[in-house]
C-alpha cells in the first residue's frame, strides 16, 4: 500500500509538471515575434513622404534585403521626434528653418538631398487662364492676369516665397488685381479659390487627399516647372547627443535611399490618384 501510494503521488507530480509545460509552450507561441532593438530603425519624416504612399513603395525593398524593421513617425516636425530621443534618421525639407538648426546646433550628420515632392498650380476644371498650356509657372502667371482671372494666396511660407519670386519676374505686381490674399492657407485657400472661380498653389499630395475627401471641381492644372519642386534631405541623429541612436542600422537606409537603384524607383512611382510625376530623385552628384 505504501509503495502504491508514493507511485501515486510521483504520478501526480509528473502530471502537473507536464501541464506546465504545455502551458509555457502555449503561451510563448501566442506571443509576438519582436524583433531585436539593432534589427529596427525609427524613421522621423514630415507628412507627404507617407502620406503619398512613397515610403511604403520604397521601404519594403530595404527590408526585404536587410531584415531590419523600419518604423515610420511622421510629423509636422520630425526634429521634435529627434530632440526626444525617438528618431535613428529623419527626412525633411532642406529649405526648413527645423533642418537648418538642427544641424547647426550640431545634432545632425551634414544633410544629404534624398527627393523632392511637388507643389502645383491647382484651379477650375474649365482652365477660364488655359494655364495648362504654359511651360513655365512665370507663364502660368501671365495667362491668369492677362486673362483677368485670379490667383488666391495660400499662406504658407515656401508657397508665399515662391508666389513673390515668379510675379517679380513676371513683371506682376502682387498689388493688382490678379493677386487676392485673403488670409487662407491649405484646404481653406482651395475652398475660396473654387467658390471664387481662381488659382491657387499647393502641395500635389496634400491635394489629393483633399479631393479625395470632397467633391471638388477643382484639379491639378500645372505641375512642369522645377521651381515647384521642394527638395527633401536626410540627417541622421549624431549618437554622441543620442546614445540611443541605432547609427549602423540607419546608415544602412540612408545609403539604400541614396542608392542609384532606389533613386531610380522614386522616379517611377505614382502617387494614387494621378498620373502625374509628383516625386523626383534628389540623391545625385551635381
Amino acid at each position: 500500500m505504501l509503495i502504491a501510494a508514493g507511485h501515486n503521488k510521483w504520478v501526480k507530480l509528473l502530471h502537473r509538471f507536464c501541464l506546465l509545460l504545455i502551458t509555457f509552450h502555449l503561451t510563448a507561441c501566442a506571443q509576438p515575434t519582436q524583433m531585436p532593438a539593432s534589427s529596427q530603425v525609427r524613421l522621423a519624416v514630415v507628412n507627404t513622404p507617407q502620406d503619398s504612399g512613397l515610403l511604403t513603395y520604397l521601404l519594403a525593398e530595404f527590408e526585404a534585403q536587410t531584415g531590419h524593421q523600419v518604423i515610420v513617425e511622421k510629423s509636422d516636425d520630425p526634429f521634435a521626434i529627434a530632440l526626444a530621443g525617438n528618431a535613428d534618421i529623419i527626412i525633411s525639407h532642406y529649405g526648413k528653418a527645423g533642418m537648418a538648426k538642427f544641424i547647426a546646433d550640431g545634432y545632425g550628420t551634414w544633410p544629404n538631398m534624398v527627393f523632392a515632392n511637388q507643389a502645383v498650380l491647382i484651379g477650375p476644371n474649365n482652365d477660364p487662364a488655359r494655364v495648362s498650356d504654359s511651360s513655365s509657372l512665370e507663364e502660368a502667371f501671365r495667362a491668369i492676369a492677362n486673362n483677368d482671372q485670379t490667383l488666391i494666396a495660400n499662406n504658407n511660407d515656401g508657397i508665399s516665397a515662391l508666389t513673390e519670386l515668379v510675379s517679380t519676374a513676371s513683371g506682376l505686381s502682387l498689388d493688382g488685381d490678379w493677386y487676392r490674399d485673403l488670409g487662407v492657407s491649405k484646404g481653406r485657400a482651395i475652398k475660396v479659390a473654387e467658390k471664387e472661380h481662381a488659382y491657387v498653389i499647393w502641395g500635389a499630395i496634400p491635394f489629393l487627399k483633399f479631393q479625395a475627401k470632397h467633391h471638388t471641381e477643382m484639379a491639378i492644372l500645372f505641375s512642369k516647372d522645377p521651381l515647384l519642386q521642394r527638395i527633401m534631405a536626410i540627417t541622421r541623429p549624431k549618437p554622441e547627443h543620442f546614445p540611443a541612436t541605432n547609427t549602423k542600422a540607419a546608415k544602412l537606409l540612408e545609403t539604400y535611399l541614396l542608392s542609384t537603384a532606389t533613386q531610380a524607383k522614386i522616379m517611377r512611382f505614382r502617387a494614387a490618384g494621378s498620373d502625374h510625376q509628383l516625386w523626383w530623385p534628389a540623391g545625385r552628384h551635381n
